[in-house]
C-alpha cells in the first residue's frame, strides 16, 4: 500500500508506502519512499520516473528506481489504471538486486 501526494506541483512528488513479501510463512516488510517528477504526456497518460531509499524488516537498506505509468480513464483524472516496473539494489551484505512490477487501480482522494 501506498500514498502519493504533490510536494512541489508539476516538479515533486512524495510517494511512502509498505509492501508484505511472504514467504515460507513468514513475512518480510520494506518501506519505502520514493520521489517522483510528474510528467504528462497527455490529458490522460502520465510518466513519472521516481528514485528513494528502502528499508527491510531484515535490516536490509537499499535504494529504489521505478518507472510509473498512468492511464487515467478521463482528463478529470477521476479513476486511472497504473504500471510500474521497479529495480533495487541492496546497499548491504551480499549486494541483493530485485525487479519488480505492479499493476493497480488509481483512486485520486481530494
Amino acid at each position: 500500500m501506498a500514498a502519493e501526494f504533490t510536494a512541489i506541483k508539476d516538479w515533486l512528488e512524495i510517494e511512502p508506502g509498505i509492501t508484505p513479501l511472504f514467504n515460507d510463512g513468514r513475512a518480510e516488510w520494506t518501506a519505502s519512499v520514493i520521489l517522483r517528477k510528474p510528467f504528462d504526456l497527455s490529458k490522460t497518460m502520465e510518466f513519472e520516473p521516481g528514485i528513494g531509499p528502502e528499508w527491510s524488516s531484515d535490516g536490509k537498506v537499499a535504494g529504489v528506481l521505478s518507472l510509473h505509468f498512468i492511464l487515467w480513464s478521463t482528463p478529470e483524472h477521476k479513476f486511472g489504471w497504473f504500471v510500474e516496473p521497479t529495480y533495487s539494489y541492496s546497499f548491504s551484505n551480499g549486494h541483493e538486486q530485485a525487479l519488480g512490477m505492479t499493476v493497480g487501480a488509481l483512486i485520486p482522494i481530494r
